[in-house]
């Protein structure tokens, strides 16, 4: 099986157990068998960080896995979700227009550009109740 720790980490993820997630895809990176694997895990990283409430974290993930994939609109996703945990409205807004661009049709993006906007309009305290995603 290619990549065990970064498979542990995804089952781990969908399981809420986001400590473990943590744990194995931070262990499996290092080795992982392709940029896209990389870039799947650092996402991952991304979501699993986010769900935590951990939004500085989050974003450095996602960051890097924009940097290998810059087409990977969960990526974008994630990104814009940890923006609003941290209160970049314009920021988070401008991330999922960039998804957007890249998927159109992805209904998380929309759902997280409609919570941002709102969020600018009606400012309020922000709090973290998104689903993780654990696909790249």
């Amino acid at each position: 099986m290619k990549d065990p720790e970064l498979k542990a980490g995804e089952m781990a993820l969908r399981a809420g157990n986001l400590e473990l997630a943590i744990e194995n895809f931070l262990a499996g990176l290092p080795t992982a068998s392709s940029r896209r694997s990389e870039s799947a895990a650092l996402n991952n990283l991304c979501a699993a960080y986010g769900s935590l409430g951990q939004f500085e974290a989050a974003l450095h993930y996602c960051e890097r896995a924009l940097l290998l994939r810059p087409n990977n609109w969960r990526a974008h996703q994630n990104r814009a979700r940890s923006l609003i945990g941290i209160g970049e409205l314009d920021a988070a807004i401008e991330s999922a227009n960039r998804g957007l661009e890249i998927a159109p049709n992805a209904a998380p993006l929309h759902e997280i550009l409609a919570l941002a906007q709102s969020f600018k309009r009606k400012p309020r305290v922000i709090i973290d109740t998104f689903d993780v995603n654990t696909q790249d």
